[in-house]
């Protein structure tokens, strides 16, 4: 038997029995290597919606070599269907009447797992409430929805109703929304690494690492789950980049003193982390184009004004490429803190020295040039500032 028809009937032997990989290592582990088997992966994604109606347009994206692809298809007699190749297993989404590249939040979507197979997408109303079936990896994607349903839908609402006030003037109320929202979020985040360390050898599991690594807070509990993962896990590409952020996540622990820098402003003026000492500085990483950045700016603004003349240093670190991009955005948010930019953007070398997975990411640095804390966001710097200069 080939490794393809060896691989094609283990996955139906696990799609069938699950409980199986519940007891046995080695099922696992071949199941895993079949899944990253590379070769010419064809899937096919049969949907079916009863309340959809004829020509609802349902778009799927995803991500290969390193685009990010398209295509679309019209609902015809509740049904809907899709076929294509992919090398390896890969995250994608499907959105209804919702072109992707045109929209910033999704009301009507389902996120699965294109891999080797038949994906049967059974949804009623939207794909809000879909359920992937038929393959490994969508049934595992499956469990991780039910088993993170009630903080992921917690997470969403706490989000919203704070998202809701955002542009409101500071409140008690918008500041028990900040802390909800956040504490919320916290817990979808435990959820998912929960069910990743169960279960070690799903490339589930492992996606869940590769986004939790770019969050500083979890990199004890992440490098804690890894250590538990095969060693043919570890080796695999997913495997090396979880690796590779906690290797990175390392480089700036909190209590290490900050990696010098001398960066170019927007006059060309070289600026180095030096000049700043004895101040307490936020370094915060950003770019034009980074939608989350933009919106934790006014947050960024309202501690600036209220502490800048206690100490508090703001320094903008851009990951743009083109210098009129990252003017007109410092224009039109109105920031007035040092912003510093040598425009190699996701190529810049201070992005590697300090660790920085994604954006926005920021870092807050002592007195004495030591990191007191990373990743402070909304209600949480505002809090941690506090602690720092008072009222």
């Amino acid at each position: 038997m080939n490794v393809e028809k060896l691989c094609v009937s283990l996955t139906l032997i696990l799609v069938l029995n699950p409980t199986l990989m519940k007891i046995n290592i080695a099922l696992l582990l071949l199941s895993f290597m079949c899944i990253v088997h590379t070769h010419a992966q064809t899937f096919v994604i049969n949907g079916n919606g009863k309340k959809f109606n004829d020509q609802d347009i349902i778009y799927l994206t995803y991500s290969k070599d390193g685009k990010q692809l398209l295509d679309s298809t019209y609902v015809k007699n509740k049904t809907f269907r899709f076929e294509g190749t992919i090398d390896q297993p890969i995250k994608a989404s499907l959105y209804r009447n919702e072109n992707p590249f045109l929209i910033d939040i999704s009301t009507d979507s389902k996120s699965i797992y294109l891999e080797e197979g038949t994906i049967e997408i059974i949804a009623n109303k939207s794909l809000n409430d879909a359920r992937a079936k038929g393959t490994l990896l969508n049934a595992d994607l499956e469990r991780l929805n039910k088993q993170t349903r009630y903080n992921r839908l917690n997470s969403a609402r706490a989000s919203k109703e704070y998202e809701d006030q955002a542009d409101l003037p500071a409140s008690e109320e918008k500041t028990q929304l900040s802390r909800e929202a956040a504490a919320a979020y916290d817990r979808y985040v435990l959820d998912q690494l929960a069910f990743a360390e169960k279960n070690p050898t799903s490339i589930v599991s492992l996606d869940i690492l590769v986004n939790a690594t770019k969050m500083s807070k979890y990199a004890d509990q992440i490098a804690l789950i890894y250590t538990k993962i095969p060693t043919e896990v570890q080796q695999s590409e997913r495997g090396q980049l979880i690796a590779a952020n906690l290797e990175k996540a390392k480089k700036t622990l909190v209590g290490d003193p900050a990696p010098w820098f001398m960066i170019p402003d927007l006059e060309g003026n070289g600026v180095a982390l030096q000049d700043f000492k004895g101040k307490y500085i936020l370094i915060d990483f950003w770019a034009s184009w980074c939608l989350p950045c933009r919106e934790e700016n006014p947050n960024l603004i309202h501690v600036y004004n209220r502490y800048k003349d206690k100490g508090l240093v703001i320094i903008g670190i851009s990951l743009d490429t083109k210098r009129e991009d990252l003017i007109k955005a410092i224009e039109e948010d109105k920031l007035p803190w040092l912003q510093l930019a040598d425009f190699q953007g996701n190529l810049s070398a201070v992005r590697y020295d300090y660790g920085i997975n994604t954006i926005p990411a920021n870092v807050l640095i002592g007195p004495d040039m030591r990191i007191l804390a990373k990743d402070l966001k909304g209600q949480d710097l505002q809090d941690r500032l506090k602690e720092i200069f008072g009222d």
